[in-house]
């Protein structure tokens, strides 16, 4: 077997580990890795098995854990869903109930949530990795509000209105009570397109995606984490700020650092 790491749900084998390589498309396994670690390992506040893990030092993009005791903070206000990018491609292609494939969400109370959905453009239902381009969606639960983060002038467009369409079902059949906002002026539906730094060359759309995952999942905690109660709440402006003032310029050094931190983990 060609496997280099098993973390959590995820193998990643040496043929996901060379879509790291300059020039590639890096594929769902590589994603749903980093989620998961983003999920179980640096914004969780639990015992998982790698929280103690030796990550390796001097990482210039992936950013900084929060401090535990601000991410405490944070969570009495706030809930995190990293969506795997596989389990996104089901659900928007299925024929019928879509919410079978979301993983549970525990009560919530009165929590902001904030979810992660990575979309590609790939139409083949039984192939996820058919796909040419990768974009982020973030659904904020109390909004009610969908904004679309697409480094390649709104290329997965198409894909976000129907994920939208479709999450907005699954989602709003666990809370009737959600207030619905007015439609937005550019979208005809709950969406927004957000104008995000562009990737600069055709293979970097993932990396553009999963920076900006981690760049606003890090703001999030630092703003949920503040004292004050007007900071537990969130407002179409703080998703739009963060996301239209991402840091590119260090994105050529990501496909390295990624390799480094999955070797690292590998011996941890």
């Amino acid at each position: 077997m060609d496997v280099v790491l098993s973390f959590g749900d995820i193998l990643l084998r040496q043929s996901d580990i060379r879509t790291l390589d300059a020039t590639k498309w890096i594929n769902d396994s590589i994603i749903a890795f980093y989620l998961e670690f983003l999920e179980t390992v640096k914004y969780a506040t639990g015992n998982h098995p790698y929280k103690t893990a030796q990550i390796p030092s001097g990482l210039n993009i992936l950013l900084s854990t929060p401090h535990i005791d601000r991410m405490t903070a944070a969570y009495d206000h706030l809930m995190l869903r990293f969506i795997n990018p596989s389990i996104v491609h089901l659900a928007i292609h299925a024929k019928e109930n879509p919410g079978q494939f979301i993983p549970h969400i525990p009560e919530a109370g009165n929590k902001e949530i904030v979810y992660f959905i990575p979309l590609n453009n790939s139409n083949e239902i039984d192939h996820s990795e058919a796909g040419s381009h990768w974009s982020l969606l973030i659904y904020v639960k109390s909004l009610n509000l969908f904004f679309h983060l697409d480094s390649f002038n709104r290329f997965n467009a198409k894909q976000a209105k129907l994920a939208a369409a479709v999450f907005s079902k699954v989602f709003q059949s666990d809370d009737d009570d959600i207030p619905l906002k007015k439609q937005h002026h550019t979208s005809p539906s709950n969406l927004i397109h957000l104008d995000v730094p562009q990737q600069q060359n055709g293979a970097d759309c993932g990396l553009h995606v999963l920076l900006a995952i981690d760049t606003i999942a890090h703001h999030l905690v630092n703003h949920f984490a503040q004292k004050s109660s007007h900071h537990h709440s969130l407002s179409e402006s703080h998703i739009e700020l963060w996301a239209t003032s991402l840091d590119i310029s260090k994105m050529h050094l990501m496909r390295e650092e990624l390799k480094d931190l999955i070797y690292g983990l590998q011996y941890s």
